[in-house]
C-alpha cells in the first residue's frame, strides 16, 4: 500500500479528511486526526479499496491507527479476495486493520470514523482517488 500523494500530490494535498474529537468522556484523545489514504500499488490489482493511516496532529510523526475500508459489497471482497464472509463485512463497513497499532480507544475512534467521517462524499472521493492513483499507475 502506497500513500495516495505519492503519486497524486496535487489532488492529496487539496483532497484530504480529517477529524477533530473534542474532550469526550471515552479514552480517544481530543485533537485533529489526519487521515492519510494509502493504495495497492499492483496495477493489475482491482481490489477497491483503501488503507487509511490515522495521524494525530500537530505531531503527525506516528501513526495512531489504521483501518481498511472497501466501498463495494462484502460478496466483492468475499469473492475477489477469496475472504471469509466475516472480513468481507468487515472491510466493507470499514475496519480496524489488525497488523497496526491499536490503542485501547481503537474501537471508540472506529465507531466515530464510521458515523462521522465515512459519509457519501468521502465514500465518492475514496472510489475516486483509487481510480486516480490506479491511472497514474498504468501510465508509469
Amino acid at each position: 500500500m502506497i500513500p495516495f500523494g505519492m503519486h497524486c500530490e496535487e489532488v492529496a494535498l487539496r483532497e484530504f479528511r480529517a477529524m477533530i474529537v473534542q474532550e469526550n468522556a471515552r479514552q480517544i484523545p481530543a485533537g485533529q486526526y489526519l487521515f492519510v489514504e494509502c493504495y495497492c500499488d499492483d496495477p493489475e490489482c482491482d481490489c477497491r479499496r483503501v488503507f487509511i493511516q490515522v495521524y494525530l496532529q500537530p505531531d503527525a510523526k506516528r501513526i495512531v491507527l489504521s483501518l481498511n475500508y472497501g466501498w463495494e459489497s462484502p460478496t466483492y471482497y468475499q469473492n475477489y479476495m477469496v475472504w471469509s464472509a466475516k472480513l468481507a463485512r468487515q472491510i466493507a463497513a470499514g475496519c480496524l486493520d489488525p497488523l497496526s497499532p491499536r490503542p485501547a480507544y481503537a474501537a471508540d475512534f472506529l465507531r466515530l470514523f464510521r458515523k462521522h467521517a465515512l459519509d457519501e462524499a468521502y465514500k465518492a472521493r475514496l472510489k475516486r482517488h483509487y481510480a486516480l492513483f490506479k491511472a497514474s499507475l498504468r501510465r508509469n
